[in-house]
């Protein structure tokens, strides 16, 4: 993802950056960093800019990225890809004179191996004995590690117990061991269950663009200049433009990255450039619309039918952003408990609401707005 879609978010990100680098961030209990949000919040986006500051600097750490989506999936996945990724980046700072003879495995790493090559290198040996090679040579090399991981919440939490149990909490042994991790605001089941990394976890919440600190310069303007631009506006409309787009829509705060990046597209094929509720319909659409239709309990739901079911909860719940009894809901829908349930579910999925622990089901602000603007 290009440094170019990370929009605002400096306060968050150098609270992220200092923690990583912080030398006592183990005697701080913050040596594990999680950050939490709804789909669409940019989690991922602010990743990748720490990524890219972090490998930016004059004396790099040693940083290994994973995604869960691409890298734990089932079937149970072998763990040494993951690992020949970790030996790589650690080569990379290999020690002045080379490895030693003693220096397994980084001793087997030739001049043009990729991930690929590496791990076949490395498949006849075992997981906890290729963790127990890498920790000696981290500490010998006296360079902190940062392990970040993407989405924890996107592969069935079996395989994230064993991926934290077999790779991660081996890793974490090492002192200098930085994380920064991400998931879903609403996948509470999905972090760090082990004592050592759970103990050291501190939570961030990533907060819509509108609620950032009003010192931070409106980072919700400067996303839509940031999408405007790369849209190819030329510099000397890009105020005109993003005026005339966020008057068309006046309720919207612009608090969600993935909606704000679809409107502007969509406005943008428009002359003038401004938003209708076609427009607004269409994009609530695109990221509410199933891969397949959804077929709960008796019923079969496409993005039309989702997309008819929020606006009858918006009007009837104007402070849906607050909660509605969820059996009411199930009420104002004729729908079953299960049913209901499924739809829910399914909203919690595309971020769009989540499910809390009382009986009460909120939809976040932004896509209120948004319902409410059609």
């Amino acid at each position: 993802m290009p440094s170019a879609s990370f929009f605002g978010r400096q306060e968050i990100s150098e609270e992220i950056f200092q923690a990583l680098t912080d030398p006592q961030a183990r005697a701080n209990k913050a040596a594990s960093l999680l950050v939490e949000g709804p789909a669409g919040r940019g989690k991922s986006c602010l990743l990748d800019h720490i990524l890219r500051r972090l490998r930016g600097l004059e004396d790099p750490p040693i940083v290994y990225f994973c995604s869960i989506k691409a890298d734990v999936q089932p079937p149970t996945p072998q763990w040494f890809p993951l690992i020949a990724r970790l030996c790589l980046a650690i080569n990379r700072h290999a020690p002045p004179t080379g490895w030693g003879p003693d220096d397994w495995p980084f001793n087997k790493i030739g001049p043009d191996d990729n991930e690929q090559a590496l791990t076949e290198k490395l498949g006849e040996f075992d997981v906890s004995s290729m963790i127990g090679a890498i920790i000696p040579a981290l500490r010998r090399l006296k360079r902190g590690c940062i392990l970040i991981v993407d989405g924890l919440e996107e592969t069935e939490l079996g395989l994230l117990r064993e991926f934290e149990r077999e790779v991660v909490e081996p890793l974490f042994s090492y002192e200098g061991m930085r994380i920064l991790a991400s998931r879903r605001v609403d996948s509470q089941q999905f972090s760090w269950s082990r004592f050592t990394i759970r103990a050291q976890t501190k939570p961030i919440a990533l907060p819509r663009f509108d609620q950032e600190p009003a010192h931070s310069s409106r980072p919700e303007t400067r996303q839509i200049d940031q999408i405007l631009a790369d849209n190819e506006v030329a510099d000397e409309q890009l105020s005109a433009i993003r005026d005339q787009i966020m008057a068309s829509i006046p309720a919207y705060t612009w608090g969600n990255p993935l909606a704000n990046r679809l409107l502007i597209e969509a406005a943008l094929r428009r002359s003038p450039h401004s938003l209708t509720g076609d427009d607004i319909g269409a994009v609530l659409r695109q990221i509410i619309a199933p891969p397949r239709p959804l077929s709960p309990p008796n019923q079969s739901w496409d993005s039309d039918m989702i997309l008819d079911m929020l606006l009858q909860i918006a009007r009837r719940f104007p402070t849906i952003d607050q909660g509605a009894p969820r059996r009411e809901i199930a009420a104002l829908l004729n729908l079953e408990n299960r049913q209901r349930d499924a739809l829910l579910g399914y909203l919690q999925e595309c971020g769009v609401g989540h499910f809390r622990h009382d009986a009460l089901y909120p939809i976040h602000t932004e896509f209120v707005q948004l319902l409410q603007s059609l």
